[in-house]
């Protein structure tokens, strides 16, 4: 058994909850694409990180 992680963070103000899911879920396909037991991170606005 493997996991993947998708984690969302929002740097100022507030975000409407479909779009912090919306990063959320863009990082987990992030981490899937990146291979097995990975996560990976969207931080609005700013850089992505992976792992």
């Amino acid at each position: 058994m493997t996991t993947s992680i998708g984690i969302a963070s929002v740097a100022d103000g507030e975000v409407p909850a479909m779009d912090l899911i919306a990063l959320a879920d863009r990082a987990l396909y992030q981490a899937k694409h990146q291979g097995r037991d990975g996560w990976a991170a969207v931080r609005w606005p700013g850089p992505d990180q992976r792992r």
